[in-house]
């Protein structure tokens, strides 16, 4: 798996997580929905993700 695949992942996993939580509140929760899946899913996503498929083969290194 690259580093995009698992980003694309990610941003599906919260996108479906708004629309579900937007649909029990009635209405459209908007970026309050997404912060809240980073809060809450964000660390448990990645490490299933990478004890499912290993680290991400092409993991961009950020330099200061």
């Amino acid at each position: 798996m690259t580093y995009h695949e698992m980003m694309q992942m990610e941003r599906e996993e919260m996108l479906r997580h708004k629309w579900i939580e937007s649909e029990k509140a009635g209405h459209d929760l908007g970026q309050a929905a997404l912060i809240h899946w980073a809060y809450a899913y964000d660390d448990a996503f990645h490490e299933r993700v990478r004890s499912e498929f290993g680290e991400p083969t092409d993991v961009p290194v950020l330099r200061s």
